[in-house]
């Protein structure tokens, strides 16, 4: 509970208080006051995973109290603007947050109801790991894109003239390059895989002796 007077640090911005508690990490006057500085940037970051996020308001200032005593503890803070170096710092955790729950908790108990009534349960994807997956995609296609046209700048200015483009294969073509593949593979370790055979055949029938 915040019982002290916090008009002593009116004339201290918050690089002056952070650049303290960095050489002091036990001061705790200092950390509250930084901690009452900082909890509209704590709610504000954490208003995109309210919904998403088994957290109450007390779970999310305790991770940002976690975040500001990490930056002190390790003093990573350079000069600059502190309320935007927190505000990068507490958004990339709660994004790793968000993204840890959802690998963790990807898969749901759903019901489901067949044509006679009868009730089962089975295994969903759960709602917000479907959304998560598709931003992923969208990100990554977005990424991809943008470093296929870095290469071609790159290759602009260096006066390198563009690939062809890759032919686009049917899927009767696609099939038939696998197989060929699949039949070069083969040849070119046919002692191999025919032995692995023979061995797979040994252990099979001495299995069901």
């Amino acid at each position: 509970m915040e019982n002290y007077n916090v008009y002593w640090a009116d004339d201290l911005t918050n690089e002056d208080l952070i650049m303290n508690l960095i050489a002091d990490p036990n001061d705790s006057m200092t950390f509250e006051e930084l901690i009452r500085r900082l909890k509209p940037v704590i709610f504000g970051e954490a208003m995109a995973y309210r919904s998403q996020l088994p957290f109450d308001s007390d779970d999310y200032l305790q991770e940002g109290r976690i975040i500001l005593w990490k930056i002190a503890a390790k003093g990573s803070f350079r000069p600059g603007n502190f309320r935007n170096f927190y505000i990068s710092a507490i958004r990339f955790h709660f994004r790793h947050l968000y993204r840890d729950y959802v690998l963790h908790n990807m898969i749901q108990i759903g019901g489901y109801e067949d044509c006679r009534g009868q009730t089962y349960q089975i295994l969903i994807e759960a709602p917000f790991a479907a959304r998560f997956r598709e931003k992923h995609r969208i990100h990554c296609r977005e990424n991809y894109h943008r470093r296929k046209a870095r290469e071609a700048e790159e290759r602009a200015r260096l006066g390198i003239p563009e690939p062809a483009p890759k032919p686009r294969l049917s899927p009767e073509e696609k099939r038939e390059r696998n197989r060929a593949r699949s039949l070069a593979y083969y040849y070119a370790h046919r002692d191999e895989m025919n032995a692995r055979a023979r061995e797979r055949r040994l252990a099979a029938k001495a299995a069901a002796k």
